[in-house]
Order: structure tokens, then sequence, then C-alpha cells
């Protein structure tokens, strides 16, 4: 992706089981400071000045690789509401617009919010977590898509696990939609912003070289060479 495509890819860290692979002509920021060590979730900012928008792509573990302990209800609550505290705390102190996506474990068809009146769920709390601190709280949505984002091999069990969510969907969000077309076991998940984001900004500035981003300018400059080809 980096050397033939002109990606910035983005790891939380060696081992994580999350990644972010950006374009190199789309401005954008790593916010490190809202990530909390030991939780599955990377943090990035994107757009400049008043129009800077958040994207907080998490997965949520049930269990930590290589760390012991970790699958226990005990451990696997506590990282869960420390990420949400964190979303809601980002949101509300800064007014940005933040989108929250990615494969939560929580089966959308199970959540008694949402009409399910199956019983003997055993993550009902997470979602219960999850109305107080995004949705009753922060003022986020979930996003409506159709159909599941999870199925087993021989397709006879489905899920709706991977999940989007916005704090101002209706102003910014376009339209959520999945794919099939990459489809092992989890389907991808597309959100389109009503906003298009502009890939840079246009104007041609002096700068020293001291300055100069030198790994993004051969980033553009080969992403041109490729299309020129």
């Amino acid at each position: 992706l980096t050397n033939q495509h002109g990606f910035c890819v983005e790891e939380i860290a060696d081992g994580e089981r999350l990644w972010a692979a950006i374009r190199g002509t789309v401005p954008y920021k790593r916010m490190k400071e809202y990530e909390i060590p030991g939780i599955c979730a990377l943090w990035l900012e994107f757009g400049t000045g008043a129009s800077r928008y958040l994207v907080v792509g998490s997965y949520r573990e049930q269990t930590r690789v290589g760390e012991k302990g970790t699958r226990s209800w005990v451990q696997q609550k506590k990282r869960w509401e420390k990420l949400l505290v964190q979303i809601n705390k980002v949101a509300t102190d800064t007014g940005r617009e933040v989108h929250f996506l990615g494969d939560l474990n929580l089966d959308t068809m199970r959540w008694p919010q949402l009409g399910s009146q199956k019983k003997g769920w055993d993550k009902i709390w997470f979602v219960d977590k999850l109305y107080e601190h995004l949705i009753n709280r922060a003022g986020m949505v979930l996003s409506e898509t159709e159909g599941y984002t999870w199925s087993n091999k021989d397709g006879s069990r489905r899920s709706c696990l991977d999940l989007h969510f916005c704090n101002r969907p209706a102003t910014k969000t376009s339209k959520v939609t999945t794919s099939y077309e990459f489809h092992k076991d989890h389907a991808t998940l597309i959100v389109e912003r009503a906003e298009a984001d502009q890939q840079g900004d246009i104007q041609v500035t002096k700068q020293k070289w001291c300055e100069v981003d030198e790994i993004w300018c051969k980033y553009i400059f080969q992403e041109y060479c490729t299309l020129g080809k």
C-alpha cells in the first residue's frame, strides 16, 4: 500500500489487530493523545480549520493477544467503558464531528433497544453502556445498514457486528452501506460523508527545505507516476 499505491499506514502498535490506510493526498493527523494503551482504537483527524473531524476506528476485543486474564468479563467491561467515556469526553469537549466505527462484536439483531425479544444474551451490558455514554450523552446515532455484516463459512449464521455512529448524521453523513466484494467473514462497511473531502491545499507556497515533508512528497510523486503509466 505504501510503496506501490501511495498510502500512509497507521498502526496502534506492533501486535495490535487494527490499522488504517490513508491516501497520501488526504490531509490528516494521528491523534495519539486520545488513544488509551491496551484499548484497540485508532484516532484520526481529517480536514483543515473549522471543518476538521475525527474518525475513531475500533475493534472491541474479547481478549487481548498475548495478555493473560484479559478475556474475563471484568476486563472486557473496563476496556469498553474507558473507550466510551473517552469518545464522549472528546466529542462534547471539542464540539467536533465524530465518527465511531468498527467491528464492535455487538450484534444489533440482539439489541432490546432495537426491538429484539430474544432472552439470555450475555452482551446487553455493553449495549446499555453504549447508549448511556454515546447515544444519550454525546448525541451519537447508529447508522442504518441493510443486511448483515458477518456470516460463518456456510452462511447458516449471520450477524450485524460492524457498526457506525456519528454525532451529526443529518448534516455530515450521506450514507452508510455494506459491500460483499471482498467478503470472507466480515463485509466491508463504507461510510460516505455529505461533504466531499479535499485532497490537499492546491495553493503553492514557498517553504524552507527543512520544513518540507519529504516522505509525503515522495508519496505524491509516486502516485502521479503510477497514474501516468
